[in-house]
């Protein structure tokens, strides 16, 4: 686009420099935990496991597998350089996927214009660039597409060797693979329209026939589905997995990442991409660009339906948006006059340069209010990952009701211990689960009518737990969403907390840890007769403020890292006038997490109480009168 080959070289270096940092940030994501522990599992025994050995619920449940050579990749680099290593790897992944997209998105459009639509994307989609196998369905879909561009519009036996190998080697690493496969269906679907452009007419080499595209296209799925057939171990069973999960509506409501795109504040940026998705609709279609406008509704139509397709959206948009706009036939005769004039060409560029600045500062706040970035304090974000608890919980009894936010993590940091990898070779694991974030490992009805009946402590549950064996709970605290939809009423947490058999063993910003009476280790420290409910901060029956008072000042001092005890006690502060109390333990959590969740609460608790004591003209002895 009359760009130089070292600027085009320039501006790749700098957007793939861009999305590496968007990418370093600590480890917080449970699902990471699972694949290594899958990972040291395959490692340890030499074959991929065909049934599920992680939960004790369930021994013999069939695990379709999908992505077991992702897991054993993730587990050789933590093996090898660690955590912050494995977190750089994935970093220097998503920095090839920006890259690749910059380089192609260049080749069709002015930099200015494929900033622009970087810098929309990657503020869309930089949540999503967790270590999880998915990424490397991201960059698949990213070759594809870029190699079927290159491939309609100059041809090229090397183009075309790519887009259509890639899907096959996709899916022997990730389900999402299958999104490389829908890039040839719109590759098809675009070629059987008679007035649909195939190529780019201003380029001399002549493009792809309509009956060549369609057989390659054909190819390319034929190609897929032996790869499956031959090297996966469920075969083409793989192919209906995405689908699995996303078309049932209980999953919808219960998991996050297959809900539809929400309204709230964080979805912001994914509503802009897709805002200025289908701005260019009429473009696409104004140049007859079906390809790319396809690629742009379909991906488009699955992000608003599922927040997780967020990333593979993001992924074509840059690449189908630079080929839109790049391509005068789209643009009205007025807008190409103007742009053919030097000075409104000019100040157009500086113009979409200066927004795609914007979007992109904007990107980069978001990722570090959201994420811990970089690579120090062992590259685990503690706020999402309660290491240090989980660490402790290896003395428990060996049946743990362990939450699915983190039942991965567990099962990377217990499972098999003592004795490492070597563990993995019993028959008999230790330290398993009763379910983990993989919905394909086991049955759902272990999910809904076991894991979520014991989670809300419906009707029975205390006698599933008996029959299961469990003695022991690492429960992660009652968000908002479980709040809704319990309609606040008291679930497991509380149902533990009340029940004298259970005993308190610890707590954190994360999670609380209870233990049976009856199985407590000799040597595991609880905190015994606790006055307050670590998940909703109710006092214990009969309890006297001073005492709760005592029991969370002290506990906050034995953990001086964490918050929980400061936001529990800030909060009883305020609920009974406490003013003195409630400035100390804002104070405290500003001092050990400034951004924190607990700072920024206790100090508009703080805000609001001192209004409170000005209406009502002064205070006395520290508390509102």
């Amino acid at each position: 686009m009359g760009e130089s080959r070292l600027r085009r070289a320039g501006f790749v270096a700098l957007a793939a420099a861009f999305g590496f940092w968007l990418a370093t940030f600590a480890l917080a994501n449970d699902d990471t935990g699972f694949h290594i522990a899958t990972g040291r599992w395959i490692s340890a025994r030499g074959e991929v496991p065909a049934l599920n050995p992680f939960s004790y619920a369930e021994d013999g449940a069939h695990w379709l597998q999908h992505q077991w050579r992702s897991a054993v990749v993730i587990a050789w680099l933590v093996a090898h350089v660690g955590v912050p290593g494995l977190v750089l790897a994935k970093a220097g992944l998503v920095a090839l996927l920006v890259g690749l997209l910059a380089w192609s998105a260049s080749r069709r459009a002015a930099l200015a214009t494929v900033a622009l639509l970087l810098a929309v994307a990657l503020a869309a989609a930089a949540w999503r660039f967790k270590v999880r196998p998915y990424l490397f369905s991201a960059l698949a879909l990213g070759v594809t597409t870029a190699a079927l561009q290159a491939f309609r519009e100059r041809g090229g036996r090397g183009a075309l060797t790519v887009a259509v190998g890639t899907p096959a080697l996709a899916l022997l690493l990730h389900a999402g693979g299958l999104h490389s496969l829908l890039v040839w269906a719109a590759a098809g679907a675009a070629a059987l329209l008679p007035n649909a452009n195939l190529g780019a007419p201003e380029v001399a080499a002549r493009p792809p026939g309509r009956a060549f595209v369609l057989a390659a296209a054909a190819a390319a799925v034929a190609l897929a589905l032996a790869s499956l057939l031959v090297f996966a171990p469920d075969g083409l069973a793989v192919l209906a997995l995405p689908a699995r999960f996303s078309a049932d509506g209980y999953w919808n409501r219960h998991l996050a990442e297959f809900r539809p795109l929400g309204a709230g504040a964080i979805w912001a940026p994914a509503w802009l991409a897709l805002g200025v998705g289908v701005a260019l609709l009429p473009l696409a279609f104004r140049a007859r660009r079906v390809f790319e406008a396809l690629l742009l509704l379909g991906f488009g139509a699955l992000a608003l339906r599922h927040v997780r397709m967020i990333l593979p959206f993001a992924v074509v948009l840059p690449l189908a948006g630079a080929a839109i706009a790049g391509d005068s036939r789209a643009w009205p005769a007025s807008w190409r006059g103007r742009l053919g004039d030097p000075l409104h060409a000019r100040r157009l560029t500086l113009g979409v340069a200066a927004l795609a600045l914007l979007v992109a500062a904007w990107a980069a706040q978001t990722q570090a209010e959201q994420f811990r970035m970089g690579v120090d304090d062992g590259a685990i974000d503690r706020r999402v990952l309660p290491v240090e608890l989980l660490d402790r919980a290896r003395a428990l009894p060996e049946q743990t009701f362990v939450s699915d936010g983190f039942a991965g993590t567990w099962l990377w940091r217990n499972l098999g211990a003592p004795g490492g990898a070597g563990a993995f070779e019993s028959p008999q694991l230790r330290h398993r689960v009763l379910v983990h974030n993989c919905l394909e490992c086991y049955e759902p009805a272990t999910y809904i009518e076991r894991y979520q009946a014991i989670r809300y402590a419906k009707p029975g549950w205390q006698a599933q737990v008996q029959a299961l064996g469990i003695r022991s709970f690492v429960l992660k605290y009652t968000s908002a969403g479980e709040r809704r939809l319990q309609q606040g009423q008291p679930n497991v947490r509380q149902a533990l907390f009340a029940d004298p058999a259970w005993l308190l063993v610890d707590f954190d910003d994360v999670a609380a840890m209870y233990v049976h009476r009856d199985a407590r280790p000799a040597d595991l420290e609880v905190l015994a007769d606790f006055p307050v409910d670590p998940d909703s901060g109710s006092l214990a029956p009969g309890t006297a403020w001073p005492t709760a008072l005592a029991a969370l000042r002290n506990h906050a001092d034995a953990h001086p890292t964490q918050t929980r005890a400061l936001l529990l006690l800030g909060h009883l502060a305020a609920r009974h006038g406490d003013v003195s109390t409630l400035a100390r333990a804002a104070h405290d959590a500003l001092l050990r997490e400034p951004h924190g969740y607990a700072a920024r609460t206790l100090a508009d608790a703080a805000r609001r109480l001192a209004g409170q004591r000005a209406a009502n003209g002064g205070v006395r002895g520290g508390r509102v009168p």
